[in-house]
């Protein structure tokens, strides 16, 4: 399975109606992953969807992981090129 490209996220800030301290929240659009990971949206009787942010941070901390292996792997194969001109 592909990781997530946090790009194709739509994340927002929002503060719900009925809060009567107007605390703000976040989150994801749910149409916005619903098509890649359509497990991760539920949709109510009421026909509103929602978001498992339990399995969306899973997926966002894995594709960190992935970044971080590249990321040191280019590290190092740099640091072998500069020190072939050494």
């Amino acid at each position: 399975e592909d990781l997530i490209s946090l790009g194709e996220v739509d994340f927002k800030s929002y503060v719900l109606k009925n809060d009567p301290e107007k605390t703000k929240q976040y989150g994801v659009i749910a149409q916005s992953i619903e098509h890649l990971y359509p497990h991760l949206v539920k949709t109510g009787k009421d026909g509103f969807k929602s978001v498992n942010y339990t399995g969306l941070l899973a997926l966002f901390a894995a594709q960190v992981q992935k970044h971080e292996r590249t990321i040191a792997n280019l590290s190092y194969r740099l640091s072998q090129i500069e020190g072939l001109d050494q």
